[in-house]
Formats: C-alpha cells, sequence, structure tokens
C-alpha cells in the first residue's frame, strides 16, 4: 500500500469514528507506523482500550476525567498493577456511552471498576448506573484535592518500602505523563508537587517509605529547587535526580533517555493536551515502552524528541511507531519524520 492511499484510508477510519487500530503508513526496513484513534478523546480511550487486551475482556478498568487532567496523572501505576485500561468519560453518565459500552461489552462482572477523583469530576450517577449494570465492585480514589487523591492512589498500590519515586507537578500535565510508562511499569509511584509546595501527606509518605532514588521531573519552574532540598531532608543521603529540559518536550526527552534505551514501540501523542496521553499511558506502561511528545501545530519534531529517536538510527533497534488519536492531534507528517529519524 502506497503512502498516500494509507493516510486517505486512516483519515475516513477517523472521520467516522472507527476505534480500532488503523494503518496510517508502513516504511522501508521493519519499523511500521499505526495510530489508534477514535472521532474524538472518548472514542480514542476506547480504542487504545481495545488495543491494551487485543480486543479481550479484562477484570478491572480505571474511569478517568476526559476534561480534567489531575487526578488522573498518577493512574498508570494502578493501571499496571490491576492490568486494567484507562477509560475517559464526559461529564455526565449520558455523555459517556463509549466507555459504558467498552465496560459492558468487556469488564467482568466480578471485576472492579475504578473511579479516579471525587464526585465533583465525576459524578455519583456513574456509580449508580455501574450498579444498574451489574458491577458491585466500584472503587472511588477520590480525596479532598488533587494532591489527596495522588496519595490515595500511592498508598492503594501500596509498593514495598524503599521503592524510588517519581516527583512531577500537579499543576500541569506533561512532566507526568512523560514518566507515566516507567511509573507503571516499574510500579514507582509518581508524587504530584505544587511548583513550591509539597503537601504534608506527601512529606510524610517520603519520610515513612524512604525510597532509595527520587526522580524529579521537569525544571526549577515546575518543581522549585527548594522542594528538592525538603526532600534531601526528609531522608539524608537519599540521590535525588532532576530530569529536565528547556521546556516540556525537552523534559520529554531527558526522561526517554533515562529509561528507554531501546524501545520495541514507541507513542507519539499530543503534548499540548492530555487526554489522549493520559488514556495512552495505560497501554504504554504495559510494557514500559515511551510516550513522545510532540506540538501538532509545528510540522517537525521537537529537537530534542529528534535526537533521541535518531539515537537508534543504525543502531539495529527498529521500534513502532503508534500514534495516539487522530490527525488533528499527531498529524500524518509527524509521523512520518519519526520514522524517517528512526531509519536515517
Amino acid at each position: 500500500m502506497n503512502k498516500l492511499l494509507s493516510v486517505v484510508i486512516a483519515t475516513i477510519l477517523v472521520l467516522f469514528g472507527t476505534v480500532v487500530p488503523v494503518l496510517a503508513g508502513t516504511v522501508n526496513g521493519t519499523n511500521t507506523t499505526s495510530r489508534l484513534a477514535g472521532q474524538d478523546h472518548y472514542q480514542t480511550s476506547v480504542a487504545i482500550a481495545e488495543s491494551y487486551n487485543n480486543n479481550g475482556d479484562c477484570n478491572n478498568v480505571i474511569l478517568a476525567s476526559g476534561d480534567s487532567f489531575p487526578d488522573a496523572l498518577s493512574a498508570s501505576i494502578l493501571s499496571k498493577k490491576m492490568n486494567a485500561p484507562i477509560l475517559l468519560v464526559g461529564s455526565t453518565v449520558n455523555s459517556s456511552s463509549e466507555a459504558f459500552n467498552y465496560i459492558s461489552s468487556h469488564v467482568s462482572n466480578t471485576g472492579t471498576v475504578y473511579i479516579m477523583g471525587g464526585t465533583g469530576v465525576i459524578g455519583p450517577d456513574f456509580e449508580t448506573k455501574l450498579a444498574s449494570m451489574g458491577y458491585s465492585n466500584i472503587q472511588r480514589l477520590g480525596g479532598t484535592d488533587r494532591y489527596d487523591t495522588n496519595m490515595l492512589i500511592v498508598n492503594d498500590v501500596n509498593v514495598s518500602q524503599g521503592t524510588p519515586v517519581f516527583i512531577a507537578s500537579g499543576e500541569n500535565f506533561p512532566d507526568a505523563l512523560s514518566i507515566s510508562s516507567f511509573s507503571g511499569s516499574k510500579q514507582y509511584p509518581t508524587l504530584l508537587v505544587g511548583a513550591d509546595y509539597l503537601p504534608e501527606k506527601t512529606k510524610n509518605y517520603i519520610q515513612s517509605e524512604k525510597p532509595s532514588a527520587v526522580y524529579i521531573v521537569g525544571g526549577t519552574s515546575v518543581v522549585s529547587q527548594d522542594i528538592k532540598s525538603q526532600i534531601n531532608a526528609l531522608v539524608p543521603g537519599i540521590t535525588v535526580t532532576r530530569l529536565a529540559g528547556d521546556d516540556r518536550f525537552g523534559t520529554n526527552a531527558a526522561v526517554l533517555n533515562e529509561f528507554s534505551p531501546a524501545p520495541a514501540t514507541i507513542y507519539l501523542a499530543n503534548g499540548n493536551d492530555f487526554p489522549d496521553v493520559l488514556a495512552g499511558s495505560a497501554l504504554a506502561a504495559k510494557t514500559g515502552d515511551p510516550i513522545l511528545l510532540v506540538d501538532n501545530q509545528l510540522s517537525t519534531l521537537p529537537p530534542a524528541v529528534e535526537a533521541y529517536l535518531k539515537k537508534f538510527s543504525g543502531s539495529g533497534i527498529q521500534p513502532n511507531v503508534i500514534a495516539l488519536g487522530g490527525t488533528d492531534v499527531v498529524s500524518s507528517i509527524l509521523c512520518q519524520q519519526a520514522n524517517d529519524d528512526l531509519k536515517n
């Protein structure tokens, strides 16, 4: 199939709301490009969930808001532990039919539906709807704010004392989602902080669990040097490493260079919006493969991300490339450039 024809087919399928992987093009060699996309973020999350279990059944599923990012920033670790895809829902049950259709078709009634966030984000009517569908194991992880919710998720996963942790901003999404696949695959909790705010429960967790290493994701404008100093004081002698670049894309590349030296698959996602990355974090966490953030407003990849891809040229490492979302969020041009960088 030639490149133009495959792109046309992919575009048509996206326009008609497909929720299965669609071919977006092929390149010489073993690496290929595919796309997980639907007509909107909610259908895309279903397409990703279908791929998560090869269109099979699952025991557990996670529901996260498609309108608000904070409560699910750290959900990938729970997703990996419970083998649960992440589905995006709207503000009401009626606007979330794609998620409920997936649940009724694929999720066992004996399984658990996890809801990320309080009733102000995902209302109590969701629990009523799930109960009417025969689901009795419903667990809501929702605290008084995003940081409290974060710690409820972390405590629910219950990793062993000494496990390394990631520190990321809870005020924006890119850095936490850059690390999400590795947080899930390695079962290293992501602890959310403000630029100059280390929540009390997070302090207590660090002090009691004594992580063997801490990775701060993002520069000092998003996680200040003062927070690093506080962490050092909580656990004397702890190794604290900052992974940061000039912007969200540079930080993304710093994370990938640290944790993904030989990926089998690379996921391309829009770094300026969160829903597709959030849903995709579950799939990427399943195998520990990286999520590369791109700027769809530009016709070229961010320089730091491109430099990461070019490391694999001639190395014998030929990862497949999967775009998360339609061409309006990750263009075919950027997909093709990613493949070109991998082979040139």
